[in-house]
């Protein structure tokens, strides 16, 4: 399909618009304290990720692009660590483009661009140095070749050990991809039903699998095992009426408004009805959708929270659902109406991003008033990571007792060794209580052994007072 210069003018434009807002912060604002995790594992270096040793639960290819940065820009800056996460985030803009255009034309390939530029989940993870912008990028990798895989004729095994390659690299990003590998399987077995060659197909899926498999042994491994033995540290028990009221929080926070959530989610689940003649794809990203809908209630039981992250894999799925209707509808008025309401969403979610990961509302990802000062007592050159108040009420999973002050808008934050050079100059030095506290059982551990000397601290600071040594409490 040969199309005009100014539908490929538009896509430039947005994703040129999608980068500002991802890129604006990611220099300025100190690390928090998973992304502080992702710098120690990246330092681990390549041997121990290629054994799975970086971190005891993620997969190591976004740790190793964080190492490569770090090694390319001499340096473990805070823009350099999100380097990856940042051009991942903005590569998903023209990626699907792309995909929306194979499924269902220019149109909705334009609108599913629109809504992923101003997507307030990806604005956030591109401005971290986490997995979840390069998961989406593996995402649609995996589903762009399907068309070509699935047509009547029979690809060659390269072709099946290619895709079987895409597929081990979203597994080494993100466990999130085990969506994504079920999805898979059941778009290669449902499509057996119209293929002329069902036998070729299933023997082509079965290599791209087990080429795949072959990649990432170890990772399986390492997630049998987490499921078996279950979390580091118990999880407290939470019966399914409060998992699954987290669950739904998390996707009532995916697009800003519990409201503009539930409107969007059915809406976008009819616009991939009406692509259900489209091909492959649109098995793909229907699995997609249904599969990480149903397992955000369950994850609650093996996982201390659940956030909006983990719903990212239904994201590509709502932006190409939502962008079908500007094209499918058979009524003119109906796509008229449709190129309206994506329009007034798309205006929503950019303004929500503005203000919450652009801005900076204290509470998520963005530190508070009392933090940014803080850091400005902290040497260019010394490490600054800090605990948002969101993750406070668990901090018994860092080895923190999670207390009441932590419930009014306290904020950790932590100094120290993150990059390795120079002294904070503010705090006591809590990072000996915090390793001891977590006891070896916890991997992060060890992270915090590696902190804790004369050198790093951490300081309790109440939003919007002064910067407070915290109390070191006697052990017994």
């Amino acid at each position: 399909m040969r199309l005009r210069a100014g539908t490929w003018l538009a896509v430039a434009l947005l994703t040129a618009a999608a980068a500002v807002p991802r890129a604006w912060p990611i220099a300025e604002r100190p690390l928090w304290f998973d992304e502080a995790s992702t710098v120690y594992g990246a330092e681990q270096g390549p041997a121990a990720m290629l054994r799975w040793e970086h971190h005891y639960e993620h997969p190591p290819l976004s740790y190793a692009l964080v190492w490569l940065a770090t090694r390319l820009f001499g340096g473990s800056d805070e823009w350099i660590v999100r380097l990856p996460s940042l051009l991942a985030g903005v590569a998903c803009v023209p990626l699907v483009f792309l995909l929306g255009l194979r499924l269902a034309g220019p149109g909705p390939g334009l609108a599913a661009a629109l809504l992923a530029a101003v997507d307030p989940n990806l604005v956030s993870e591109s401005q971290q140095a986490r997995m979840y912008t390069l998961f989406v990028v593996t995402l649609i990798l995996c589903a762009l070749p399907l068309p070509r895989l699935l047509s009547g004729r029979e690809p060659s095994p390269w072709a099946w050990v290619g895709y079987g390659l895409v597929l081990a690299l979203a597994f080494l990003t993100s466990l999130l991809s085990i969506l994504l590998w079920i999805a898979v399987i059941g778009t290669l077995a449902l499509w057996t039903r119209r293929h002329p060659a069902p036998r070729a197909l299933l023997s082509g899926g079965a290599l791209a699998f087990a080429f795949a498999t072959s990649l990432c042994h170890v990772g399986i491994g390492r997630l049998a095992y987490r499921l078996l033995e279950g979390p580091p540290e118990p999880v407290p028990e939470v019966p399914f009426t409060g998992a699954l009221s987290e669950a739904l929080q998390a996707l009532g926070d995916l697009f800003g408004s519990p409201l503009v959530t539930w409107l969007v989610l059915p809406a976008a689940l009819a616009g991939l009805l009406l692509l259900r003649r489209s091909g492959p794809i649109f098995l793909l990203l229907l699995l997609l959708l249904l599969a990480n809908l149903a397992i955000l209630a369950p994850l609650r039981e093996i996982h201390h929270l659940v956030r909006p992250r983990y719903a990212t894999a239904l994201e590509v799925p709502v932006w190409i659902g939502l962008g079908a209707w500007v094209a499918r509808p058979r009524a003119a008025a109906v796509r008229a109406a449709a190129w309206v309401a994506l329009a007034a969403l798309a205006l929503w979610l950019g303004s929500y991003s503005l203000r919450t990961h652009v801005l900076g509302t204290p509470g998520w990802y963005a530190p508070g008033e009392a933090a940014r000062r803080a850091r400005e007592q902290v040497a260019p050159e010394d490490g600054f990571v800090f605990f948002p108040p969101w993750l406070a009420k668990l901090g018994w999973y860092y080895g923190l007792e999670a207390r009441p002050p932590c419930q009014t808008g306290t904020t950790w934050v932590l100094f120290g060794y993150v990059r390795g050079r120079g002294a904070a100059p503010v705090g006591a030095d809590l990072l000996a209580e915090l390793a001891a506290r977590c006891e070896a059982r916890f991997d992060r551990a060890r992270w915090l052994e590696h902190l804790a000397s004369e050198d790093a601290a951490l300081a309790r600071i109440e939003r919007g007072g002064e910067v407070q040594p915290a109390p070191v409490e006697a052990e017994p």
